[in-house]
């Protein structure tokens, strides 16, 4: 982060010793009801931009930053596999986020896709931007 730049979360440890950041109050007011969900996905890259459009276009999530050329290396079938793999951030509510899951684990080419569901907070304008776009359309 560039200079001049304000860290809104706070770290302390919970009961089991662990780290945990919440967001400080200034940033809490519109998230405090959870509604924003973070997915995390790795994908081979010519397919990360197709999953990625999928979603999208059923308003399953309202955004996904795809980066491109992340070194993958994990245990898979007895033996450690390093590849490169594009990670898919993508940011979805509460409510949209079973249903934005269960297609990407039907669209996904892997066998056993890495899907992370995430709780951050965020401003009230980005809140209301995410739900209103993740809203499905009605036929006409």
């Amino acid at each position: 982060m560039g200079p001049g730049v304000r860290h809104n979360v706070t770290s302390f440890g919970d009961a089991s010793g662990n780290m945990r950041a919440v967001a400080s109050p200034e940033h809490r007011s519109a998230a405090d009801d959870d509604s924003l969900r973070l997915l995390i996905c790795t994908a081979p890259e010519a397919t990360a931009v197709q999953l990625a459009r999928a979603l999208l276009d059923a308003r399953l999530i309202a955004c996904v930053n795809v980066v491109p050329d992340a070194s993958s290396l994990y245990w898979w079938q007895g033996a450690i596999v390093d590849e490169l793999e594009a990670v898919m951030l993508m940011e979805t509510t509460r409510d949209r986020a079973a249903a934005a899951v269960a297609r990407l684990e039907t669209l996904h080419p892997y066998e056993v896709p890495k899907i992370l569901t995430l709780a951050p907070t965020a401003n009230p304008a980005y809140l209301a931007w995410l739900r209103e776009v993740t809203t499905p359309v009605s036929p006409d």
